[in-house]
């Protein structure tokens, strides 16, 4: 009876294959990081808008700052029903606002009046820390990161 052991490239090919199966399973059962959702509930929000504009002839509520995104709470129906308010929150921050609260900043103006490359919101000074920074969303649906020496501003 001739008994072998497993070679050194047998052993490597066994590593290598669960080594694959981790990084390919792994990613998926941690989920997404805080930044990213909130970089999600941008977009989301955003998305929301051209809903809304689809159905008010291309235009968006005429209202500035965070008031924009708490508008979505108020159409008939609800863009943002109220089981669904935690896209109007930071997750970083963790705990839930009240309803006439969100911690996304809105435009300075009417959306009617920004150029296309003009931002539209993002997070509000220290949503992600003191020295973190952020996310804007721009009027063409960019989202994009930036330092926190310039949400400051």
């Amino acid at each position: 009876m001739n008994t072998r052991g497993l070679t050194l490239i047998e052993i490597s090919l066994v590593i290598l294959v669960i080594a694959l199966l981790a990084a390919i399973l792994l990613p998926p059962l941690c989920g997404p990081k805080p930044h990213m959702q909130c970089a999600n509930h941008l977009r989301q929000l955003y998305t929301l808008g051209t809903v809304y504009a689809s159905m008010h002839k291309g235009e968006w509520p005429d209202v500035s700052g965070e008031e924009l995104w708490l508008s979505f709470t108020r159409t008939n129906p609800p863009l943002i029903a109220l089981e669904e308010r935690s896209i109007l929150y930071c997750p970083i921050l963790g705990d839930e606002r009240g309803s006439g609260e969100t911690d996304y900043s809105g435009p300075g103006m009417p959306w009617k009046k920004l150029g296309l490359g003009e931002a539209v919101g993002g997070d509000k000074p220290g949503n992600h820390g003191e020295q973190e920074g952020g996310y804007v969303l721009y009027k063409d649906g960019r989202v994009v990161e930036v330092e926190a020496i310039f949400l400051r501003r």
